[in-house]
């Protein structure tokens, strides 16, 4: 299971800067050691056991936390490590996603957030874990091997960031956890960068994800600011701010757009993209 934690504002992003060389490939055909055959894990599935992990958390009850774990290969230590966490997964909303499963192992995505009334500042922590079958029933697997893990990793890459942008050789990949899983927040709208790649024909693309979360339709006519920024130097490495802006999006829907950079802007590790788009 692999884990990250990240506290955005509702839209301006920090970037977790990296390439990434993970393209658009499916899991290997053949079955992983210690896991069973079987459908493609459900939402539902997925939803009651983060459910169940969350609430024995909550109530310090370690023994019915471990059972949520697979006992094949298990490791107990990084278990502990999971219990222990002082993260307070208690007292938010959550939406739980299934962003890639082959019958006998999947990845998963947790989101938690709140949305306060004052202010459009929200708080979020996203969480990914890998799951594989055991006896018949989904479990949380605590040591998958590096090659399943990449797996189920590029099937998930590619499902969360698109076909071109997920086989970019050259990206960063903005952490805006709503936005990887195409979801929104409820009673706002907004826009965010995903993420910034390079296209088949060396130009940079960045893209961003609109999302309605109120019950009804709006309509984005222009970006009050569309920036990449070198956070090393501070300096705008591109402006898009006067980019054309025509998007309806329906209540509680959300859609992805992607915008090419001029022809001299370069990628580093440093850029980030900063995003505000206006709608009525």
């Amino acid at each position: 299971m692999k884990r990250f934690i990240a506290v955005i504002l509702a839209v301006t992003l920090f970037g977790l800067a990296g390439c990434s060389g993970t393209g658009n490939s499916s899991p290997s055909a053949s079955q992983p050691a210690n896991t069973e055959a079987g459908e493609p894990m459900a939402g539902e599935e997925a939803e009651q056991i983060i459910g169940e992990y969350v609430q024995y958390l909550s109530a310090h009850d370690y023994d019915s936390f471990l059972s949520l774990f697979k006992e094949g290969n298990l490791n107990e230590q990084f278990v502990k490590s999971e219990y222990n966490t002082d993260v307070n997964l208690d007292g938010h909303d959550r939406e739980v996603k299934v962003v890639a499963s082959n019958g006998s192992q999947a990845y998963v995505y947790l989101m938690l957030y709140t949305v306060s009334e004052k202010s459009t500042e929200n708080d979020f922590a996203g969480y990914s874990y890998m799951m594989a079958r055991e006896n018949g029933s989904w479990k949380i697997d605590s040591n998958p091997t590096q090659q399943e893990y990449q797996n189920l990793a590029e099937q998930a890459t590619a499902a969360m960031f698109g076909g071109e942008a997920a086989a970019s050789k050259a990206s960063v990949k903005f952490n805006c956890p709503y936005a990887d899983i195409g979801s929104y927040l409820p009673g706002l709208y907004g826009a965010d960068a995903q993420v910034l790649y390079q296209t088949e024909e060396g130009r940079l693309a960045v893209r961003v994800y609109f999302w309605n979360g109120t019950e009804e339709e709006k309509s984005f006519t222009a970006f009050s600011e569309f920036q990449v920024v070198n956070t090393a130097t501070g300096k705008v490495a591109a402006d898009l701010s006067d980019e054309k802006l025509a998007l309806s999006l329906q209540p509680k829907s959300g859609q992805f757009k992607t915008f090419e950079l001029p022809e001299w802007a370069e990628i580093k590790e440093t850029l980030t993209c900063e995003v505000q788009a206006e709608a009525e």
